[in-house]
């Protein structure tokens, strides 16, 4: 059992692949899921982003203070922006990473850190000011959940991996700019 599933009833998870030939959109201020034909427009590293996918998980480019690192789009992430633990040392953060939790994969058990940046966090054309960061030991590539994910309407186009991010009105964590 996952912590704080064991109240919610789970019929089947719908993976990623299943939509290839469709657009997706996770419409987090809605609560909703739309399935539609056609295709994003060409990519302006702006409100449309390439993505690439390697392991069946979009990865998009997140710029932290300047340092650009790849970063998996996790849907079913409830974080906000974690990063590898060995970037934390990199960054300026306003305090030393402290110990907010604990993960577990299948084979490892692991502590989760977490600190405030002091600096900005940029996603295409959307910025986050001083957000907190998770810091994890584990995985290689950022993660970015729906923490973040939570103010927008993001719809993928896997035949092109494209996706867009639509701000939808609603600030989050650290607001826009």
């Amino acid at each position: 059992d996952e912590p704080g599933r064991r109240d919610e009833p789970i019929d089947g998870i719908l993976g990623f692949g299943l939509f290839a030939d469709c657009l997706l959109t996770l419409d987090y201020p809605a609560n909703r899921v739309v399935i539609a034909r056609g295709e994003l427009p060409v990519a302006d590293g702006r409100e449309i982003l390439d993505f690439t996918q390697e392991h069946g998980i979009p990865q998009v480019r997140l710029e932290v203070t300047g340092i650009e690192v790849a970063a998996d789009v996790d849907a079913g992430s409830m974080a906000g922006f974690s990063l590898p633990e060995s970037l934390a040392s990199k960054l300026p953060l306003r305090a030393a990473p402290r110990v907010v939790g604990r993960a577990r994969t299948v084979t490892n058990s692991f502590e989760i850190k977490a600190a405030q940046l002091n600096g900005e966090v940029r996603l295409g054309a959307h910025r986050f000011a001083d957000p907190t960061l998770d810091f994890q030991p584990l995985f290689p590539v950022a993660n970015i959940g729906a923490r973040v994910l939570g103010d927008f309407r993001v719809t993928f186009d896997q035949k092109h991996r494209r996706m867009r991010l639509e701000r939808t009105g609603v600030t989050g964590e650290s607001g826009p700019r």
